[in-house]
Parts: C-alpha cells; sequence; structure tokens
C-alpha cells in the first residue's frame, strides 16, 4: 500500500466519523429541545 492510499484511507475513515458525529450531534440537540419544551 502506498503511502497516498494509506492517507485517503485515513481521510475517507475520517469523514465518515465526522459526518456521523454531526448527525448525532443534531439529533442530542433536537431531543434536547423538545426535552426543555416539556419543563
Amino acid at each position: 500500500m502506498t503511502p497516498n492510499k494509506k492517507n485517503h484511507a485515513k481521510h475517507a475513515a475520517i469523514t465518515i466519523i465526522s459526518k456521523n458525529y454531526f448527525a448525532y450531534a443534531l439529533t442530542l440537540e433536537e431531543s434536547y429541545r423538545k426535552y426543555t419544551k416539556l419543563i
């Protein structure tokens, strides 16, 4: 495996993780807002 391909795979993994984290953060924010409305 060339170092360039290795970096690309690493970058792709980071991108996927970032997208998942962002979606998770949005979901968390949404449920937090619903929770605060109940109080």
